[in-house]
């Protein structure tokens, strides 16, 4: 019967093969002579197993494809774009240098020490260029005291007690320090 439960999923899932790119023809139908079936319930545990075997296939070949593209995202690392040496800053540039000239000196083979010093020297030369053209680091600014929200000192536990008894030892002198 086409239109039973049972050749309906076959024909989805016949379709996402299809859409996902696998044959769908691997086993070449053979055109045969209608077999005598001597009941209806063989055919249709026939086409039961002939529809698992096929969802078992589906789901192996999507789960394939899923770990492939896992593979390759895993392997291909994403590329930052790299900013154009106009819109850089002086210490963007400096870096860029530095880098591209340690990659450099790996790739020809010198070692750890030798491509941090040519990265360095690299730095260096691109920072000079940044002076003679009137480049001035900024320095970092002083924090400036504000009195509205002044910072009250941190003061130790030792150094609590001492104040707290001082001071409640003055106010608790009649006739010391005060009108009383």
């Amino acid at each position: 019967d086409p239109y039973s439960a049972n050749a309906r999923e076959q024909a989805r899932l016949e379709a996402q093969q299809r859409l996902m790119g696998i044959d769908t023809n691997k086993k070449a139908k053979k055109k045969s002579k209608k077999k005598k079936s001597s009941s209806s319930a063989g055919s249709d545990s026939d086409s039961a197993e002939k529809v698992r075997k096929l969802q078992d296939r589906v789901e192996d070949e999507t789960l394939q494809k899923e770990m492939d593209m896992a593979e390759a995202a895993a392997k291909e690392p994403e590329v930052v774009p790299e900013k154009p040496y106009d819109e850089m800053t002086w210490p963007e540039r400096a870096a860029s240098a530095a880098h591209k000239a340690e990659s450099e000196a790996i790739w020809k083979g010198a070692s750890k020490k030798d491509a941090m010093a040519a990265a360095e020297e690299a730095g260096e030369a691109v920072m000079t260029r940044a002076r003679t053209f009137g480049y001035v680091e900024p320095l970092k600014q002083k924090k400036k005291f504000n009195a509205a929200t002044g910072q009250a000192k941190v003061l130790s536990p030792v150094e609590q007690v001492r104040l707290g008894g001082i001071a409640s030892g003055i106010a608790a002198v009649p006739g010391k320090g005060g009108k009383a």
